[in-house]
């Protein structure tokens, strides 16, 4: 698979100081291309010392 087969992120991070890095990144990895995305700031996540989750959902005929 590659980033071109991510239809939508989702992200939960700790602290709304982290969007505009968590969004460069975003950025450098999807430049060309534009998942669906949600960001949320959360209060913890499943580990205490995680700063953010992300989850991505992607397509793709690779494997038929």
């Amino acid at each position: 698979m590659r980033f071109d087969d991510v239809v939508r992120l989702n992200i939960f991070a700790r602290n709304s100081a982290d969007l505009p890095i968590i969004m460069n990144v975003k950025e450098q990895f999807f430049a060309q291309h534009a998942p669906a995305m949600t960001i949320a700031v959360v209060v913890g996540l499943a580990y205490p010392e995680y700063a953010l989750e992300v989850e991505a959902i992607a397509v793709s005929d690779e494997f038929q």
